[in-house]
């Protein structure tokens, strides 16, 4: 199963929609307004570092670590996948929306991403987003786990969080979570809960120390502020 991740090492297996684009990590492809945009395996490789890092810089010397673990490029090797990148994605580098260059230091991935499992990918239109910063995880009809191992549905690598820490279900168009026996409980507006659990659209969400707000994807109104910490 293909499972979203956050604070976390990349997840190769996951489906991400970017400003009209739409990533396959699996697959390793990529789709621009339903076409697909050819982009070399180097470069790819380069968009996953950018994508997990974000939205902090990247630096040069990393970026090239990364992608050429055991060979010694220069910067111009890097420049080269950074314009294949750009040009798969339909990102103008005079006008950058997505990668963003920090000239003499690195590069960092800008724009909003939208995390979709590939269990859910064809269920149509999800019913809640939960989002946390500038990450979304689409939630659609059916129950999902939520925890720290992989074999979750969605996972959240942070120490805070259980292996198997809570279920989420949509139902009928309503959102209910339920806590797994966590080691450090699962809060609905810092309410410590247990059984299966109501939650409505602007209710946030914790998970041990991780905090996600839900949100109504038929709102219009996706934007909200996280409290820092």
């Amino acid at each position: 199963m293909v499972r979203p991740r956050l604070e976390s090492s990349w997840d190769p297996g996951m489906i991400l929609r970017i400003d009209g684009c739409e990533i396959d990590c699996d697959r390793r492809r990529i789709l621009r307004q339903g076409a697909e945009q050819p982009l070399p395996r180097k470069a790819f490789d380069l968009l996953l570092v950018l994508l997990d890092k974000r939205p902090k810089v990247v630096t040069k010397e990393t970026l090239i670590k990364r992608v050429w673990p055991d060979a010694f490029v220069a910067d111009a090797n890097l420049a080269i996948l950074i314009g294949d990148v750009r040009a798969a994605l339909g990102d103008d580098a005079k006008e950058p929306r997505m990668i963003k260059t920090h000239h003499r230091v690195g590069y960092s991935f800008a724009a909003d991403v939208t995390e979709v499992s590939a269990a859910t990918h064809d269920r149509g239109h999800p019913t809640f987003v939960l989002e946390a910063a500038r990450r979304r995880i689409l939630l659609f009809e059916g129950a999902v786990t939520l925890g720290r191992d992989d074999s979750c549905d969605i996972v959240i690598n942070d120490p805070s969080v259980s292996r198997e820490h809570a279920v989420l279900t949509v139902r009928d168009g309503q959102l209910t979570v339920a806590d797994r026996d966590s080691k450090n409980g699962t809060r609905v507006d810092d309410q410590r809960i247990g059984d299966e659990t109501a939650v409505k659209p602007g209710q946030r969400i914790k998970f041990g120390s991780i905090e996600l707000v839900v949100l109504d994807p038929t709102s219009g109104d996706t934007t909200v502020t996280l409290p820092s910490g």
